[in-house]
Parts: structure tokens; sequence; C-alpha cells
């Protein structure tokens, strides 16, 4: 079943836009007038939400409703006889919440109807998106942006304001995004690229890689690894068990793991650095010529020594580099140190 939408003296351009926009199958279509700047909030109890961006004041809303894993030929007041359905269009909101009614619960998987919704809405909308079983995508909007499932994947992209995004089994992938962003996954891997703001990332198992992050990154995760890439202000990273690596970071570094290695390069160290392991060797690289307060603990420990006052042995050594200055305190319980300069 494929529909075709109709448009009616609208010009090639519009309806060939619009069928772009479409998805390939879909139950029936609803339209909604707003004005902008817009917010929506959509719900759906299963199923994924998948938004896009338009030049237009009119949001549309592609209804994809499967059951045995077929897509059904309805409209809305069928769809009310079999789900729960609220709908609240109000000048600049628009409201969306399908859930099962409770006599639904019970039955089979096959004979549930599971809602997912494709929406192309006005560039200046703030969204807030929530689905207990699906993905979510978004991409391109103007606003502060939430989105939350507890078992899908959240891929988002170009966002002009700050974006929440939450997940309790899947994946976050987040990039271009022009504001602060704060992205939580119970068993997941997280991936943030472009972010001019902050970035807070954390996750249960699952590894973190982020590049070019302009406000800090405070990425945190208990069994995984953490990539950092280009990463601007104060910057912290964590993980229980895996590696720690860093390249090209301007600013500040605190990171520590329980069980793995530290390695990086930071171009631009202003404030304190802190690297931690119980298990496994530190190397990272920092700029010549800086004023250090040295604290360095390790089996072996490598590094150069220039205009240094202070004390050393075989595993610690602590003191001033011309004069002291930025703290600098690596220690590894079971492993390497190898302090350089570039």
């Amino acid at each position: 079943m494929k529909r075709i939408l109709g448009i009616i003296a609208s010009g090639i351009f519009l309806a060939t836009s619009v069928l772009a926009q479409a998805p390939d199958e879909f139950s029936f279509r609803e339209t909604y007038r707003i004005s902008t700047p817009a917010q929506i909030s959509i719900t759906t109890s299963d199923g994924f939400i998948r938004v896009n961006s338009k030049e237009s004041n009119m949001v549309e809303v592609f209804f994809i409703v499967r059951k045995d894993n077929r897509i059904l030929d309805m409209d809305l007041d069928e769809l009310r006889e079999h789900l729960d359905v609220e709908i609240m269009s109000n000048n600049d909101r628009l409201e969306i919440k399908i859930i099962q009614k409770e006599s639904n619960w019970i039955k089979n998987w096959k004979d549930r109807y599971n809602v997912s919704m494709q929406i192309n809405a006005p560039r200046l909308t703030s969204c807030a998106l929530k689905t207990s079983d699906g993905n979510i995508s978004m991409n391109d909007f103007e606003g502060n942006q939430q989105c939350k499932t507890s078992d899908g994947n959240i891929s988002v992209e170009k966002i002009k304001g700050n974006l929440q995004a939450q997940t309790s089994d899947g994946n976050i992938d987040a990039s271009n995004i022009y504001g602060s962003s704060e992205l939580l996954t119970s068993d997941g891997n997280i991936n943030v690229e472009n972010i001019q703001g902050a970035a807070n990332c954390k996750t249960s198992d699952g590894s973190i890689k982020a590049l070019k992050i302009e406000g800090g990154i405070d990425a945190v995760t208990s069994d995984g690894n953490i990539f950092l890439t280009e990463t601007q202000g104060d910057n912290n990273a964590k993980t229980s068990d895996g590696n720690i690596v860093f390249e090209s970071m301007k600013g500040s570094l605190r990171a520590q793991t329980s069980d793995g290695d530290i390695r990086g390069d930071l171009s631009l160290l202003n404030n304190s650095l802190y690297l931690k392991t119980s298990d496994g060797d530190i190397s990272v690289t920092i700029p010549d010529g800086l004023g250090l307060d040295l604290d360095l603990k390790g089996e072996d420990i490598h590094t150069k020594l220039e205009n240094f006052s202070g004390d050393t042995s075989d595993h610690h050594i602590t003191g001033k580099i011309r004069g002291g200055g930025i703290a600098v305190e690596l220690i590894t319980s079971d492993g390497d140190i190898s302090l350089n300069y570039d």
C-alpha cells in the first residue's frame, strides 16, 4: 500500500517538495496550521518519531499504523476506536498523544496497534518527543529540543538551541548543535560532533565519542571507552572499565578510569590537568614552556625536568617547573607515566 498525495493548484515546486518529505507508506495524513516560533509535543507508546523541518506554517503529520507488522489503511476516527488519541492544536502549539488503551496491554503483540509518526514542521519549532518503544530522529530546527525513548536510538542533527536526549536502551547521535547538550543512555553508545556549547554525556554501558565541542564536555560511562577530539573548555571524562583517549584538546581536563589507559595531547593547557587510573598507563603531551606544579606517581615515570625544583624518586615526582603555575597531577597505581612537551 502506497499513499499518493494530491495537491491542487499549489505549483509544481511545492508539490515536489511535499512529496519528497512524505514517507513511502503511511496510513493517513493530518495537517495543522501553526504560528512560529512553535511548540510541538509528540507522545506514542509504540513506534518511531521522525521530525523534519520545512518552510511553511503548516505541520504535516503522517501516521504509520502497524498491526502484525503490516501498515494499515485507516483514518483518524478508526485509530481512535483502537487507541487513546489526544490531539490539541492551538495557535503556536500542537500536542499529539497516542497510548494503548488499558485493555490492550495484555494482548498478544501481534494484535496490538503500533503507531509511528513522521512530522514536517516549521524550522522555528521546539519539540518534546517521547516514545516508549522506538527510535527518534530530528533534523534542522531552531529552538530547544527534548527527545526521550525507553527502547530506541536517538539521532539529532543541525539544531540551533539546547538539546536534551535520553534513552534507556539505545545509541545517541548528535551533530551540529548550536547550544548546550545533555545526552543520557543506560545501555548504548553516544556520538557527538560540532557542539557550540557544553555537552553532558552519560551512559552506563557504552562508549562516548566527541568531536569539536566548544563549551567543554562532561563524559561519563560505567563500562566503555571515551574518545575526545578538539574539545575546548573545562573537560571531564570518567569510565570504570575502559580507555580514555583525547586529541588536540584545549582548556583543562580531569580524566579518571579504574581499569584502562589514558593517553592524548593538549594543544592548549590553561587550567589544571588531572589524570588517574588504577590499572593502566598514562601518556600525555602538553605545550612546552609552561609553569607547572607537578605531582606524578607511577611504576616508572618518563619526563624531562627543566628549571625544576622539588623532590624526585623512582615512583614519585613532586615540585615546580619554571616557578610553578598550572597544576599537573598524573597518578597510576599499576602502570607507567609519560609526560611529554611539544
